[in-house]
């Protein structure tokens, strides 16, 4: 939801319950846990075409696959940090480079992590 508005009246008057099975009933993708695999390939090609043309990104996080990955290229670092909701893992941005996350046994583990190069300050 992007509007300010819109946003405070949903989940000031919509029980969370119900917000969940209204935002089921109308997307497909949100019910469905399943990872989209053509989507994920997709996805990863984009976000490595992206980086070689555009030379001043360092990375690119993409989303709606529900397939973590964290790519390194000569180009840049692709991220996909699955699905919260079903895999339980999540992406960091932090100065030292990107990290993918488990929430595992409620703790986070870190999967896997990326140091930005050396030419990024």
């Amino acid at each position: 939801i992007r509007s300010h508005l819109a946003l405070s009246l949903y989940t000031g008057f919509v029980p969370q319950q119900l917000g969940r099975r209204l935002a089921e009933r109308v997307s497909r993708r949100i019910s469905s846990a399943n990872i989209n695999e053509h989507l994920a390939i997709r996805m990863q090609e984009w976000s490595l075409n992206y980086l070689e043309r555009h030379s001043t990104v360092d990375a690119v996080s993409v989303g709606h696959a529900h397939k973590a990955w964290l790519i390194a290229s000569s180009a840049g670092v692709s991220m996909n940090p699955g699905a919260w909701i079903v895999q339980r893992c999540f992406g960091r941005l932090t100065a030292s480079g990107l990290e993918l996350w488990d929430w595992v046994e409620k703790e986070p583990q870190c999967r896997a992590f990326l140091p930005w190069p050396s030419s990024t300050p």
